[in-house]
């Protein structure tokens, strides 16, 4: 049997990809209206040419009210939906890298300024939104109060998912991912942090999942059967009566069988300060929990800088992906690097190739 390493080749349902690198959803909060812009394209064009297996759009808000800042790439528009398409046919002019697209919704952590601005709550003179959530808590005691959903609301937010998937399928996204970690709506209704609700999708594990399959399964009836779907989860809140890595695995056993495909196991975000102690590859561990005890496609992230480490991780079995963020952005060359250290061959632009050592 061949020994697995991050430059094997994947499947994905009907997706192939052709190792096993993919490059972290990273907000650039560089949007207008929600749409793709210039910088969009140099970003993304340059991921596609990494030499990664796949690479994932930015969380993408479903929604006007759930982007997390004014910059936030949106799927809710006829124009958002023009210019997601146009860059992605412009990256797949010079790239076969498939693409995935993260869709989110903000939900009580929206409505804030850019990170190099702070992340402070927007004031109403700058444009200021109203924000939801499972229940009326805000995040902090400087956070914007959201307005606690009514059923109507939640049907509205099931809704915008559907519709999000849809412009997203048809402007030429590979798959989707949804986002249901780091504190965003998805993981507020998750969490028995932020989720005090008494009615149907409050309460029990059950219930607090229940509005994430119900979106998942909305999404798969809709989306194309060659167009998979993977999802990013929480492993555990890191605080204590925040969700466990036993309810991650019950959230997971369910996501398959509505359809998931893969998972990236990330962890904390509920809050802004909580127990988590962060290392390289930290996360590891829940990525390998999770794929004993669900079978699911995993992907790790956290962290994960070293060559040598991403490679011991696949080699181990401990994942079946590794997940580039921060690394990536310090170094766009990453995979090429990493190619050439393990001697492996990878797909480099003509253009570039007689300067690839």
């Amino acid at each position: 049997m061949t020994k697995l390493g991050i430059f094997s080749k994947l499947e994905i349902g009907t997706l192939k990809i052709s190792n096993r690198i993919v490059i972290s959803p990273m907000c650039q909060y560089s949007a207008k209206n929600g749409n793709a812009s210039d910088w969009h394209l140099a970003h993304y064009l340059q991921m596609a040419l990494s030499g990664a297996g796949m690479i994932v759009i930015e969380s993408t808000a479903v929604s006007s009210d759930g982007r997390i800042t004014m910059g936030d790439l949106g799927i809710y528009s006829d124009q958002n939906e023009t210019k997601l398409k146009q860059l992605i046919k412009s990256i797949k002019k010079y790239s076969n890298t498939p693409i995935v697209l993260q869709l989110s919704h903000a939900g009580r952590k929206g409505s804030i300024t850019f990170p190099w601005k702070g992340s402070r709550p927007l004031k109403a003179k700058e444009g200021s939104w109203q924000t939801y959530a499972p229940s009326e808590i805000p995040r902090t005691s400087a956070s914007n109060l959201p307005a606690e959903l009514d059923l109507k609301q939640i049907q509205s937010i099931k809704d915008n998912f559907v519709s999000a998937a849809i412009r997203a399928s048809r402007a030429g996204v590979d798959a989707l991912e949804v986002h249901i970690a780091h504190g965003y709506l998805l993981h507020q209704f998750f969490s028995p942090i932020s989720n005090k609700r008494t009615d149907k999708y409050g309460g029990s594990l059950k219930n607090r999942i229940r509005l994430i399959i119900e979106i998942i399964e909305a999404i798969r009836e809709v989306l194309p059967k060659n167009k998979i779907i993977g999802a990013r989860v929480t492993a555990q809140d890191w605080l204590e009566n925040g969700s466990t890595m036993d309810d991650c695995v019950e959230l997971v056993n369910q996501l398959k069988k509505v359809g998931i495909e893969y998972v990236c196991a990330s962890s904390g975000g509920i809050l802004p300060i909580t127990n988590l102690k962060a290392y390289p590859g930290f996360q590891v561990k829940f990525a390998k929990e999770l794929k004993d005890k669900t079978g699911v496609l995993i992907r790790a992230v956290g962290q994960i800088q070293d060559y040598k480490d991403a490679q011991n991780i696949i080699e181990s079995g401990d994942a079946d992906m590794i997940c580039i963020g921060r690394g990536y952005l310090h170094d766009p060359r990453w995979v090429w690097r990493a190619a050439s250290y393990f001697d492996k061959k990878i797909t480099i632009p003509n253009q570039y190739e007689r300067g690839y050592l």
